[in-house]
């Protein structure tokens, strides 16, 4: 129930975005300041784990660098929300929006409702799709074609960076060393290292079909 919740609020939000955005565009303080909100939602989320994992004594450096796709995506959102980026949005909007997603509706999550972890984990994952949004609601960010080309570049070769690290430190970040812990979707993508294909199958799915009502609304 709890899960589901999250995902209800997660809707939620979205849809309010969605139906205030001309009153957020015509205000430049509002507008200002919801995107500062975000950024500020992102941040504190980052600073708070990393404060819990060091005051809990449980830090390791197998899971606690920014090097999970949804981290990236945290990081590059608020520099995005901040400067205004174009070229950061092309790859965070599938990143982000997408990896999101998936993270809220499968989420690899050991402690639950209501735990300081459950909180962090589904708001900072909503609060990326938020970023993404406010760019194509308020500031009517388009991703073009090229811009799924570049991500899936991109894409590659942070993982191949990420698998180098895994393999240093004995970690699994991105979950492309091995599948996940918990029993997510990612587990059911075939054995290793088949298991890589399916997951670059899958991302490629995810992207287009972000794309899709963007290419439609192109070409209309």
């Amino acid at each position: 129930m709890s899960h589901l919740m999250a995902i209800i609020l997660t809707v939620i939000c979205a849809l309010l975005l969605y139906n205030f955005r001309k009153r957020i565009k015509e205000n430049q303080r509002t507008e200002k300041n919801f995107r500062y909100v975000i950024a500020f939602v992102l941040l504190a989320g980052e600073i708070l784990l990393q404060y819990w994992y060091i005051t809990t004594n449980s830090w390791k450096i197998e899971y606690g660098l920014p090097l999970q796709l949804c981290d990236f995506s945290i990081l590059m959102s608020i520099i995005m929300l901040i400067l205004r980026s174009y070229r950061i949005f092309e790859i965070v909007y599938f990143t982000g929006v997408g990896g999101a997603l998936v993270a809220i509706a499968s989420p690899e999550l050991w402690l639950g409702f209501p735990h300081f972890r459950f909180y962090h984990f589904f708001i900072s994952h909503a609060a990326i799709i938020m970023a993404s949004l406010f760019m194509v609601w308020i500031w009517e960010f388009r991703p073009k074609l090229i811009s799924l080309g570049k991500m899936l570049i991109f894409l590659n070769i942070f993982g191949a960076f990420v698998f180098g690290v895994n393999s240093l430190v004995d970690a699994n970040y991105m979950f492309i060393s091995k599948p996940t812990y918990n029993n997510t979707f990612l587990n059911h993508l075939g054995p290793y290292p088949w298991y890589l294909l399916s997951l670059e199958g899958i991302t490629f799915l995810i992207s287009a079909l972000l794309f899709l009502p963007f290419y439609f609304t192109e070409k209309n």
